[in-house]
C-alpha cells in the first residue's frame, strides 16, 4: 500500500509538470526504469509507521527538484546567447 502512494505522487507531480511545462519533453527525462528504481528507494527509504506518507512525499519532491535541477543545468552550460 505504502509503494502505491509514492507511485501515485510520483505520477500525480510528473503530470503537474507536463501541463505547467509542455516544452519540456519529461518523458525523456524520466525512464521508466527510473522511476521503478526511484519509488523502490523512496519506499524503502521513507517508510515509517509514526510519520505516515510525509517522508515519502518529501522524497519524491526532493526526487523530482534534483532531475529537474540537473536537466536546466545541462542547459544552461549548452546555452549560447545571439552573438548579434
Amino acid at each position: 500500500m505504502y509503494r502505491k502512494i509514492v507511485e501515485k505522487r510520483l505520477a500525480s507531480e510528473i503530470k503537474v509538470i507536463k501541463r505547467l511545462r509542455p516544452e519540456l519533453n519529461i518523458d525523456s527525462l524520466f525512464s521508466a526504469d527510473e522511476l521503478a528504481k526511484a519509488v523502490d528507494k523512496i519506499t524503502a527509504d521513507t517508510y515509517n509507521v509514526k510519520s505516515g506518507a510525509r517522508p515519502a512525499v518529501t522524497a519524491v519532491s526532493k526526487f523530482i527538484d534534483s532531475k529537474l535541477l540537473s536537466h536546466f543545468s545541462r542547459m544552461a552550460k549548452t546555452y549560447r546567447p545571439n552573438q548579434n
